[in-house]
């Protein structure tokens, strides 16, 4: 429902700032000087930096003792950052009347971000468990709006719109209970394992272009990306009635230079 909310929302934006722009173009004679109007194409790069919160809870009905939930919890709950560079292509369109520039971007970058995150090992009871988490992303693409303003050659806008990426979350819980789960040294055995996706989410950001030639662009650009939040479960691999389930979060930023050339 959240993320129905968010990408409803992005939409929104980019069909109201589309509507705003057109109705001032329409009131608004073409400037003299450059003109951003046009398709065009081009390459960036840049770098990118993330955030995500961790928790486990004990799901009603399950069999798990209070200390096996109060480990499972207490190294579950937590969070780490994430990063990596940023590397690939985009297109778009605009369309310029007087200084108000209105456009439509698509792109699609090769990421590096990763992270990671270890608990450590937690102890009750005379028992030992850790949780180890797992961030992974090997692509990112977004759909976005532009509305910009533009003085002759600089264009200074804003975008936003829907994200997409292949961001994996892995999740490894070890304890010390004689489960009969495969083991993973000192002492402690492979209980929980489990994985969730990152799919879609929204963005939003500004950016400075420049055409330092007539079909030659460059520009930069901060974007803010927020994958919301998911959910997933996991089971004992060795004992029957004993599921945890499990929350992850992701919200990162991005700046990227890239340059464009454009068809006239």
């Amino acid at each position: 429902m959240i993320r129905a909310v968010l990408l409803a929302s992005a939409g929104m934006f980019v069909v109201a700032t589309s509507s705003m722009a057109a109705d001032v173009m329409y009131e608004t004679a073409a400037p003299s000087g450059y003109d951003w109007s046009g398709f065009y194409i081009g390459i960036n790069g840049g770098y990118g930096w993330g955030n995500s919160d961790t928790s486990t809870s004990v799901p009603t009905g399950s069999n798990i003792n209070a200390v096996a939930s109060a480990l499972a919890v207490g190294t579950g709950d937590g969070s780490f950052d994430s990063d990596g560079g940023l590397a690939g292509v985009q297109f778009g369109y605009n369309y310029q009347s007087g200084p108000y520039v209105v456009g439509v971007e698509a792109d699609i970058d090769w990421s590096g971000m990763d992270g990671s995150r270890d608990s450590g090992i937690f102890s009750l009871g005379g028992f030992n468990a850790r949780t180890t988490d797992d961030l992974d992303m090997n692509v990112l693409a977004t759909l976005r709006g532009r509305l910009g303003y533009a003085a002759d050659r600089l264009l200074i806008y804003g975008t936003g719109g829907v994200a997409w990426s292949d961001a994996e979350i892995s999740r490894n819980l070890d304890w010390s209970f004689a489960d009969g789960c495969p083991p993973v040294g000192g002492g402690l055995q492979r209980c929980h394992v489990g994985s969730e996706d990152f799919d879609f989410g929204y963005t939003i950001g500004a950016g400075l272009e420049y055409a330092f030639l007539d079909n030659l662009t460059a520009k930069v650009e901060y974007q803010y990306t927020d994958f919301g939040t998911e959910s997933f479960r996991t089971i004992n691999a060795n004992i029957p009635n004993q599921p945890l389930d499990h929350e992850v979060d992701l919200d990162m930023h991005t700046v990227r230079v890239g340059l464009n050339y454009k068809f006239n």
